[in-house]
């Protein structure tokens, strides 16, 4: 009998020794173990109950659309921050949304996902009190089982005690971070979203939620997934954008006819421009759509892709980049540029792994907090290789409300996920016609032709007079020989880009040919 006592006890023992081992992997304090390891994202990031009880402010701020699918608000209320920290309506709308409401609401968002940390936090803490009561209690049943001076009695209940504060000093760490908390790398990611995701499209919730758990556990592939989260997090599509002021308190039509004047003056340093009507009809569309509050009237006549093309060289992104300069001058703060270069159909439309080009555009400008964006992609040979035809009509759809990216997901037909898509300006730059006759149909073409000759000699005086190369070489700009140059040159080098690229070595060798054969009196003279 007192051997299988003895026995009993070591069985026992043996348990709890097994059991302590399992406690000290769970709560490894290696430099490579996550106390975060066990954070519930699906608890960090609920915020329903939050948005219930702020109903009026997300009313307010414009995402109740976004938040409230069963009682979805149609359009968009865009308010802007003010010089005093508010957010301010449109006139036509009613009430204001306070700094401090904001800082309140961010705090009720971090004290959610501050609570899940916790508890991840606590979480090995509360499992080392359970083994410690556990193996009390089996010690205490054992001292009644067995005579308590009985050498298993003895043995039991020694063994509970060590084993009680062995798990007791591998819980010291544990209970150290509940009261300074460790390092977190994904601590920024988390407080962002956070803080913003009621701005961020409902659809891409799931997605971002399972990526922060991807990067918690796979530390292989974490870099993968925070990089997606980073990305997705910048698509704030609902916060609230500035408020459109015209210049000089011009109004709407003011300010498309300044543009219609100024593309009319821009285009005069060319010859034989036609179609220039299609640039005007599209940037007022584009015009009305950046001001249009409601986005689902902002589209119903949006604006069309514009294809331009002509020779390299002759300022066809000149004239996008400018376009967008004198837009942000009239409506200040409201567009961004993008100037892109595609080379194959996973850069124009992405695919599960990649974003594509408008997606990049997107999300750049809803960094940027613009309403729009103006955007020329360049080098558009690709337009007429057969192999990128069909990612082009895909991409060049004609649908300007949404834009469907495999990216984020799929849904459950199999599509890829569709976002509002904001006012774009979207023009195509190449050398050549588009061949595809149905593609073609989806542009408003302009032909765009090479510049006049004194445009040409204005550029080039203009390069030379700003030119430190030219400056620091005391070299003298001569007008006269610089006009003469331009009207001697071959057509295909009647272009913008050849005479800057050129002017200040034509100069150079003009300067030193006169210096050796000392020319006094010819149209070169300095």
């Amino acid at each position: 009998m007192k051997k299988n006592i003895v026995f009993l006890s070591m069985i026992i023992r043996s348990s709890i020794f097994l059991s302590l081992l399992s406690l000290v992997a769970r709560v490894d304090s290696s430099p490579f173990f996550d106390p975060y390891i066990s954070i519930q994202y699906s608890k960090a990031f609920d915020q329903q109950a939050l948005y219930q009880k702020n109903k009026n402010l997300m009313y307010r701020l414009g995402c109740a659309k976004n938040v409230f699918k069963s009682q979805a608000q149609q359009g968009r209320i865009l308010v802007h921050e003010n010089i005093s920290g508010n957010y301010d309506f449109d006139a036509n709308l009613s009430g204001v949304v306070s700094a401090q409401e904001i800082i309140d609401f961010e705090k009720s968002c971090m004290n959610i996902l501050n609570s899940a940390r916790r508890n991840a936090l606590a979480e090995p803490v509360v499992d080392a009190a359970g083994e410690i009561a556990f193996t009390g209690l089996l010690a205490f049943a054992l001292k009644n089982a067995i005579a308590g001076d009985s050498v298993g009695g003895s043995m039991s209940l020694f063994s509970s005690i060590v084993t009680s504060l062995s798990i007791l000093k591998n819980s010291l760490r544990p209970l150290y971070n509940l009261t300074a908390w460790p390092d977190n790398s994904l601590k920024i990611l988390e407080d962002h979203f956070a803080k913003n995701k009621c701005y961020i499209p409902a659809v891409l919730w799931p997605k971002i939620i399972a990526e922060f758990a991807l990067a918690r556990i796979y530390k292989t592939s974490a870099e993968r997934h925070t990089n997606f989260i980073d990305f997705a997090l910048g698509f704030t599509v609902y916060k609230p954008k500035p408020l459109i002021i015209f210049k000089d308190d011009m109004s709407l039509q003011d300010v498309k006819n300044e543009l219609h004047k100024r593309i009319d003056d821009f285009f005069a340093d060319y010859t034989g421009i036609t179609d220039i009507t299609y640039i005007k009809i599209n940037v007022s569309k584009f015009i009305d759509a950046l001001v249009e509050r409601d986005a689902s009237k902002a589209v119903e006549q949006g604006s069309r892709y514009i294809y331009l093309y002509g020779p390299g060289g002759i300022g066809k992104t000149h004239f996008v980049q400018t376009l967008a300069n004198w837009i942000d001058e009239l409506i200040p703060v409201s567009v961004r540029f993008e100037d892109l270069v595609i080379s194959s159909p996973h850069d124009l439309e992405g695919n599960s792994e990649l974003p594509g080009a408008f997606l990049k555009v997107l999300r750049n400008q809803l960094i940027q907090n613009k309403r729009g964006s103006i955007l020329i992609i360049d080098e558009a040979t690709w337009l007429n290789d057969p192999y990128m035809i069909s990612s082009a009509k895909r991409m060049f759809n004609g649908d300007r409300s949404k834009l469907i990216t495999s990216y984020f997901g799929s849904n459950i037909d199999g599509t890829g996920v569709s976002l509002e898509l904001p006012a774009m300006l979207i023009f195509v730059a190449s050398n050549d016609p588009i061949i595809d006759p149905a593609l073609a149909s989806r542009f408003d073409t302009v032909y765009y032709p090479a510049p006049t000759e004194p445009a040409l000699v204005a550029h080039a005086i203009n390069i030379a007079e700003k030119s430190k190369v030219l400056k620091e070489a005391n070299c003298p700009i001569n007008k006269d020989a610089i006009a003469a140059v331009i009207n001697n040159l071959d057509a295909k080098n009647r272009n913008f880009r050849f005479v800057a690229g050129n002017i200040e070595s034509f100069l150079l060798a003009l300067r030193d040919y006169e210096k050796s054969y000392k020319v006094k009196d010819s149209i070169y003279a300095m």
